[in-house]
């Protein structure tokens, strides 16, 4: 009878502790996303508020223009098997025209968007008439998409 209760009650508390341990590796990955994005539209923001320029407008790559030619854009993780966390995404990848390779700033990025803006606002293509750069990363994990979104204006301008 002893032995009937003490595996039943191991048994409550083994599952338990698989439940908590599940759930803490669900908020640690999620918590892990945030930080993944709030790094990448942090370094975005750095950039864009020292830059003098865009060069190109496109909507899935950034190209500055400060002391040396800076460009964002987002490549294939390699590594995602490697992972903590099952988060899928890409990698936002930072390259300076004085740099030979691309250098990663952060993972898990699913979808990330540049729009470009003019003195007063409005949504331009012309890379001359650009005075501020609307940035939104986002990610997922586990149907639940998270992002994060900022304007920036560059560095000397007078954006309103």
């Amino acid at each position: 009878m002893v032995i009937c209760i003490t595996s039943m009650l191991l048994s409550f508390f083994l599952q338990c502790f698989f439940t908590v341990s599940e759930q803490h590796k669900q908020r640690s990955a999620m918590l892990e996303l945030q930080d993944n994005l709030s790094l990448a539209i942090e370094l975005l923001t750095r950039d864009i508020a020292r830059s003098t320029s865009v060069l190109d407008c496109h909507a899935q790559q950034l190209t500055l223009q400060q002391e040396n030619i800076i460009s964002y854009s987002l490549g294939t993780d390699r590594q995602a098997q490697e992972h903590l966390y099952a988060l899928e995404g890409k990698i936002l990848y930072r390259q300076e025209s004085t740099q030979g390779n691309r250098q990663p700033m952060a993972n898990f990025i699913d979808t990330i968007t540049f729009q470009y803006l003019d003195q007063n606002g409005f949504p331009v293509e012309d890379a001359d008439l650009v005075q501020a750069v609307y940035v939104k990363i986002s990610g997922q994990w586990q149907g639940k998409t998270i992002q994060q979104e900022q304007i920036v204006r560059l560095a000397g301008t007078a954006y309103l």
